[in-house]
């Protein structure tokens, strides 16, 4: 997935899409790593802290509030979303910087 930050014109997602920095499993890990090392059954609230990070951090709402995404959007929705993305954008004109190195043949 691309983000504004990296210059994408259009950004939007399903509502199931998965959007963090890293996944649930590694997160809850590090972020509840005393609460689940203290408590008396590791693997619960291991399962616990995971789907809670999934709950609140790990999707495209949470993306839309802080601005990394313009939209969710329904799977039906797609193909006219995207179609409105790119005619918005038919007539864009950006200079973009010269490459500095180009691909290299084998």
């Amino acid at each position: 997935m691309c983000c504004k930050e990296l210059g994408a014109d259009a950004v939007m997602a399903w509502p199931t899409a998965r959007v963090a920095v890293m996944g649930a499993e590694g997160a809850a890990k590090i972020i509840f790593k005393h609460e689940i090392e203290t408590a008396d059954n590791k693997a619960a609230v291991r399962d616990e802290k995971i789907a809670e990070y999934r709950r609140i951090f790990e999707n495209p709402y949470r993306a839309l509030e802080h601005g990394h995404i313009d939209s969710v959007i329904l799977p039906e929705e797609t193909r006219a979303m995207v179609y409105q993305a790119l005619a918005a954008n038919e007539t864009k004109d950006e200079q973009r910087p010269v490459r500095k190195h180009g691909v290299m043949p084998n």
